[in-house]
Formats: C-alpha cells, structure tokens, sequence
C-alpha cells in the first residue's frame, strides 16, 4: 500500500504546504449532475447562468455535465432541474502558494 509517507517526494510536499495558506469559503455549494440534454436546455436560458463574480465550476465528460454552485447561483436554476442528482451542503477550499519557483 502507498502512502503519504512512503512517497519520495515527501520533503518536498511538506515544504509546499507550510508555504500554502488554506482559505475556506463562508458560503456553501451545491453540486449538481444533469444529463446532456438537461444541460442543453437550461443553458438556452441566458438568465440561468452563473454569475461571473463568484466561484462557479462546469464540468463535462462523456456521461453527464456536473456543476459547483454557490446558493445564490443554485436556487436560481433549481427550478429548471428535472432529472439532475444534488447534493447540498460544500465548502470550497482555496489553497493559496506558489507552486512552481
């Protein structure tokens, strides 16, 4: 089994992490999984897409189309969501660091 602290690369994991500070967002996030179809019909809505100032993520792959949401951005195309799973209740954790030097 492999973990953590058989990688060779520990040392340098540890050091990037005490140079990295972690934010956790105030809000919550919902995420949302809708087939293509679904999708295709709430983005023919312009009034249902997510606001461009605060964290969202759109993700698709060949089997569905999943969203991260803030409330606010949620309640506002919930209606429009027939057949989509969802889950409540995320935080979003923002890792702040250099990666590279």
């Amino acid at each position: 089994m492999l973990t953590f602290e058989s990688t060779p690369n520990k040392l340098e994991a540890l050091k990037l992490l005490k140079l990295t500070s972690v934010e956790v967002a105030p809000e919550t996030f919902t995420l949302v999984s809708l087939r293509h179809r679904e999708w295709e019909e709430i983005l023919s809505d312009p009034a249902l897409s997510p606001r461009m100032t605060v964290p969202f993520m759109i993700f698709r792959d060949k089997f569905e189309v999943t969203l991260l949401l803030d409330s606010v951005d949620f309640n506002t195309i919930r209606y429009a969501i027939r057949d989509g799973k969802i889950e409540n209740g995320f935080r979003l954790i923002t890792f702040q660091g250099t990666i590279c030097s």
